[in-house]
């Protein structure tokens, strides 16, 4: 059997090092409950920040009547957090905050279901307990990007700016996830 030369060898190393999470990060597998939609989320790094991947369905015109049928929406986010106080059993409160992207297809208000591409934004508090695998948090986010829409009556498409990600920055989210 012939040795696999270090030319080959070294280079593939590092590349394994590079794309497979190390063991000491913070894994999370969680949901995302909201009138906005309910969702799941795969969040990996350290305490301090995060890579969150999320999918929701989005219930934008459901609750009112104007359809049945839920849109989607993929997205990424960095979050960053600072500890801000110490509970008496140890639980921590921190404050989280970041940036992303979500990109999908969605209604919005009253019109047509179309894709949709955007820049996010969430803040929220969340709490972290020690002796247990599970973290709560409570957040807000918003949307700010672009919508096609199909025009009513016509056989055309129109790209506008996606108000329901800004309408419904005032809507809590709920996260929980276990951490391992």
């Amino acid at each position: 059997m012939t040795p696999i030369p270090r030319k080959v060898l070294v280079p593939v190393i590092v590349f394994l090092c590079c794309v497979f999470q190390g063991e000491a990060q913070e894994r999370h597998l969680g949901t995302v409950q909201s009138p906005k939609g309910i969702g799941f989320f795969y969040a990996y790094g350290s305490r301090t920040e995060l890579n969150h991947f999320s999918f929701a369905l989005d219930f934008d015109g459901i609750f009112r009547g104007h359809t049945r049928r839920p849109g989607f929406r993929l997205g990424y986010q960095k979050h960053f957090s600072l500890p801000v106080y110490r509970l008496a059993d140890g639980t921590d409160l921190d404050f989280f905050y970041g940036p992303g992207v979500v990109a999908g297809a969605v209604r919005d208000g009253e019109d047509f279901q179309g894709p949709m591409v955007a820049l996010r934004g969430v803040l929220g508090l969340c709490f972290i307990f020690p002796e247990r695998p599970f973290t709560l948090g409570f957040a807000i986010s918003g949307d700010l990007g672009v919508h096609m829409q199909r025009v009513a009556g016509q056989n055309t498409n129109v790209l506008r700016l996606y108000r329901g990600g800004l309408r419904r920055i005032w809507m809590p989210e709920i996260h929980l996830s276990y951490r391992f």
